[in-house]
């Protein structure tokens, strides 16, 4: 497992460095970080985590909504295998990312950048709501794992007037 976890950062580590020299754009290093979770099924990442986070459940109540965890996801990209990591690492619900009505392709690239700010390294995003659409986004859920998990599972809803968020919040 430790070899698998170098590997994975040694590979992520060279994307970003090939990725900062020759085209700054980042966003095809997290797609290809989301490609390596989903060929791997993510149980590398999983080993001896999974039954601590479960046997230490925190039962909290907030809105008439239990969560397992306070520890939850936002705006998370619909990438199925990373929300599906962390909800079987025991996080204790969350909030998809923001679906609007129509599919739109968010800013133009590159829109993830990194920056140095106090000495840290960081990526920014201005990535501007990507996303499918609302109908293929609740084909997508429907015919997802998600409700195996039995938690809490938001939806961020967006739209450029309000008859759109109403034409979202009824295709939901």
């Amino acid at each position: 497992i430790f070899l698998q976890q170098s590997i994975y950062t040694a590979i992520r580590a060279v994307l970003i460095v090939v990725y900062r020299l020759c085209l700054n754009d980042y966003e095809p290093i997290i797609k290809i970080g989301q490609k390596m979770l989903s060929i791997s099924n993510i149980a590398f990442m999983q080993y001896g985590h999974i039954s601590k986070m479960k046997q230490n459940s925190f039962n909290i109540e907030c809105f008439d909504l239990k969560y397992d965890s306070p520890i939850t996801f936002a705006a998370f990209e619909s990438h199925l295998d990373s929300i599906y990591l962390w909800l079987n690492l025991g996080i204790g619900g969350g909030c998809l990312k923001t679906i609007k009505l129509n599919p739109t392709n968010g800013n133009n690239r590159p829109r993830i950048q990194y920056i140095n700010f106090n000495n840290n390294p960081h990526l920014m995003n201005a990535l501007g709501l990507p996303g499918v659409g609302v109908d293929q986004f609740v084909k997508k859920i429907k015919d997802s794992k998600l409700n195996q998990y039995h938690c809490p599972i938001g939806i961020s809803v967006g739209g450029d007037s309000l008859n759109e968020y109403k034409l979202v919040i009824e295709s939901l």
